[in-house]
């Protein structure tokens, strides 16, 4: 076997390997690990008006800049 034209995925020598990868990660799971996705919680529109009066949005300066368009994302 050629390691450096083996390909894991479609390699017959690792298909006991991804065997045993693929029930770890089915434990993990159902044990609740690696399941989550974090994900923030979207502004409320209060919260935005909010950053806007206190000048933490807008286009006054590259760093403000960046804040506004990460936001509108």
């Amino acid at each position: 076997m050629d390691i450096q034209k083996s390909d894991f995925f479609a390699d017959h020598d690792f298909a006991d390997f991804k065997k045993s990868l693929d029930a770890e990660m089915k434990r993990l799971q159902s044990k609740g690990l690696g399941s989550k996705k974090c994900q923030a919680e979207p502004l409320s529109l209060n919260e935005e008006e909010i950053l806007w009066e206190k000048g933490l949005l807008g286009d006054k300066d590259p760093h403000t800049l960046l804040d506004t368009d990460f936001i509108s994302l």
